[in-house]
Parts: C-alpha cells; sequence; structure tokens
C-alpha cells in the first residue's frame, strides 16, 4: 500500500483490509493517528475509561451481536472492532 494512501485511510475503512498480524499493526497505527487528530470525537480518551470501554462493549455485543462469534478464535477484523469501537462506547 503506498504510504500517502495509508496515512489518509480512516480506521474503519481500513478494517475491511485487515486479514494478517502486519495489517493489524497497521490499523493500530491508523487508530493512534485518529486519536491525535480527532480527540474531540473519542468519548475514552485516557486508558483506564478506553479499557473499561472494550470491556464493556465486548460484555455487551457477546450477547447480542450475532455478527461477531466469540466463540470462535478472534481474527485480525475482530481484533479491529474491539479496538476501534471503544472509542465511542460508554
Amino acid at each position: 500500500m503506498d504510504p500517502q494512501e495509508f496515512i489518509k485511510m480512516d480506521p474503519w475503512e481500513f478494517i475491511e483490509k485487515v486479514e494478517t498480524y502486519s495489517d493489524f499493526v497497521m490499523f493500530l497505527k491508523l487508530l493512534s493517528k485518529d486519536f491525535y487528530i480527532h480527540e474531540d470525537e473519542w468519548q475514552n480518551i485516557r486508558i483506564d475509561s478506553y479499557l473499561e470501554a472494550t470491556a464493556g462493549w465486548l460484555e455487551h455485543s457477546a450477547h447480542r451481536d450475532k455478527d461477531l462469534d466469540f466463540s470462535q478464535p478472534l481474527n485480525w477484523k475482530t481484533l479491529c472492532h474491539i479496538f476501534i469501537t471503544a472509542k465511542y462506547y460508554e
């Protein structure tokens, strides 16, 4: 992927491209960039609230989101969804 194209990507859009460990690392870098550029959009800007939101979303989603099957080993895309959802989840 062209570095200029990568820099401009939205983390939500990039999730569809995530297939490997390296893609997941790139996703985390995009998510970090998103935080610095759009901190005002993040509900959880401290690590403790971010991790609490991650745990809360996982508990809630395990019971209601049929697209996420937590009985199976996690794949890279699912990990991306876990990390990005905590940006908004309260």
